[in-house]
């Protein structure tokens, strides 16, 4: 599961360089701020690869890296992830439409 961490810690160096900019002052924070949804949407996504990469071991004959309950409870806890994620990004980044 390298592929996992790999693209986890990408994810997370974009996520802890955002904070470090936004750290930086107001004029920075402001010129950083357009970033927040697209690092959302990066997570998002991440979960959707890790989903596919772990479900690999149920569908391909003889793969099997590690016991199958592990990579159930894996999948079930990034999709969790996943909606959390989404429902932020709707509530946080999205507008209602008034009628």
């Amino acid at each position: 599961m390298t592929v996992v961490t790999i693209i986890n810690s990408f994810i997370h160096a974009i996520m802890y360089m955002y904070y470090f900019l936004a750290a930086c002052g107001p004029d920075i924070q402001k010129a950083v701020l357009p970033m927040k949804p697209w690092i959302t949407k990066s997570q998002m996504i991440q979960f959707v690869i890790l989903i596919l990469y772990a479900s690999q071991q149920f569908v391909i004959p003889n793969c099997t890296v590690v016991s199958n309950w592990v990579v159930l409870l894996f999948v079930v806890n990034v999709v969790i992830n996943f909606f959390m994620f989404r429902n932020f990004y709707k509530k946080t980044y999205t507008k209602l439409k008034k009628t």
